[in-house]
């Protein structure tokens, strides 16, 4: 557990004391140290654009980079190739067998994992009440009566229709993050009895 202490505690802790607002957050920490125990390597532009853990946000990313937590490595294809790709590891060996360490733990990873499919419950959630007050907000709005039938401009019905679309889009993801979440809470609930 000591392992946990200096990734979870330690870490953010030390960020905190540095600036009010750390960029990462534990969870996003987290499903990083799964990646990295399950592939050893990521492609940093996977990682910083494909994950709910960054989503584009470099600062963050490069954050744990500062911390020593991981490390990017440049490599090229070939000699002759301009572009290098990023690689991001965990900052060691040692560093990486702590993270296997951590992810095989069932009492840390069936909590850790619950933490981080409540955040993005809340994620889901929040794009849901902003899609909601983004479809009350076009209601309101003044449409136009022909002939005794009211109409919306086109661009207000396209635009409902893509809200209508994304929310119901996050819905489907809230469905099976809590369905995920029972699963992971009775797993924990038989845990702790043991």
């Amino acid at each position: 557990m000591v392992t946990t202490y200096i990734f979870l505690e330690v870490g953010s802790e030390f960020v905190d004391r540095k600036a009010p607002e750390t960029p990462w957050s534990r969870t996003g920490l987290w499903e990083t140290i799964k990646l990295l125990s399950k592939y050893h390597e990521i492609d940093y532009d996977e990682l910083l654009f494909t994950t709910t853990t960054f989503a584009g946000d470099e600062r963050a990313l490069n954050s744990l980079i500062h911390l020593n937590l991981l490390r990017v490595v440049e490599e090229k294809e070939s000699r002759n190739d301009t572009r290098a790709l990023r690689k991001v590891y965990a900052f060691s060996p040692l560093y990486l067998t702590a993270f296997k360490t951590m992810t095989s733990d069932p009492k840390l990873s069936t909590g850790m994992n619950i933490l981080l499919v409540r955040s993005q419950l809340d994620r889901e959630n929040s794009k849901i009440q902003a899609y909601e007050d983004e479809l009350k907000k076009l209601g309101s709005l003044v449409s136009h009566t022909y002939f005794g039938f009211e109409s919306e401009p086109l661009a207000v019905r396209q635009r409902k229709k893509f809200l209508e679309d994304r929310m119901n889009e996050s819905n489907e993801k809230v469905v099976k993050l809590e369905e995920e979440h029972q699963k992971l809470q009775k797993a924990q609930a038989v845990l702790y009895r043991k």
